[in-house]
């Protein structure tokens, strides 16, 4: 093979390698100006994405329970089994699972979070615990639970739970994307070092440089030869 025809066969797939190099390198040159950083990627690109299990519609938000965390007031929060449920208080909502509880706003802002004891719910407020004939209350003074009597009001029924519509789930997962580098300059990043091509991708990056390198090499080596003066 002669070196004119290495030089050309080196070339097509340096320029496939190098290309979305060079079109990623400048924008992320121009993240800042383009915002790159708050644009999150679309469904396809992105990774894990989280599901929603249920959600319950608030006077002013929703909030919403998904496999990857708890979304209300337009943040996410530490995650809830699925089997969580919630009531209205005389000051907000209560959300509570079998480990923990948490009290929040009207517009799902929370108030306070705490470990609840074991027991099923007999009173929303202040909430109340009972198990085995014995009772737990919450002292809203010193935020901690302490004995109580028995109550004899039935038992609270929780808020209805339904899927969350799709423009507050879109916004949901909006915020989750940001918040996770799930944007458009992480991904730029990524492609740009050849790490979204996974473990694979630096080792290909190399053999980009070698490929350049080979370029290099026979292009010099065919400048040197059409410098040279033709025999007659």
């Amino acid at each position: 093979m002669s070196t004119r025809s290495l030089h050309r066969l080196l070339a097509w797939p340096l320029a496939l390698l190098l290309l979305p190099l060079l079109i990623s390198g400048l924008l992320l040159n121009h993240a800042d100006d383009l915002r790159l950083d708050r644009r999150p990627l679309p469904d396809g690109l992105a990774h894990n994405l989280p599901r929603p299990i249920k959600a319950w519609p608030l006077p002013q938000d929703w909030v919403i329970l998904s496999d990857a965390g708890l979304w209300h007031a337009g943040a996410w929060g530490r995650p809830f089994d699925p089997d969580a449920r919630l009531y209205r208080t005389p000051v907000g909502t209560l959300l509570t699972d079998d480990s923990q509880l948490l009290l929040m706003d009207e517009t799902g802002r929370p108030i306070i979070r705490l470990p609840r004891p074991e027991g099923t719910l007999i009173r929303v407020w202040p909430p109340a615990f009972a198990k085995d004939g014995a009772c737990r209350t919450l002292n809203l003074d010193r935020l901690e639970w302490q004995h109580c009597t028995l109550a004899t009001d039935r038992r609270p029924a929780p808020l209805p739970a339904t899927l969350p519509p799709g423009e507050i789930w879109h916004q949901a997962l909006r915020h989750w994307k940001l918040r996770h580098d799930q944007h458009w300059e992480a991904w730029l990043r990524r492609l740009h070092t050849a790490r979204l091509l996974g473990p694979a991708g630096p080792w290909l990056l190399d053999g980009a440089v070698l490929l350049l390198a080979g370029m290099l090499l026979t292009g010099l080596i065919l400048r040197q030869r059409a410098r040279r003066p033709h025999r007659s």
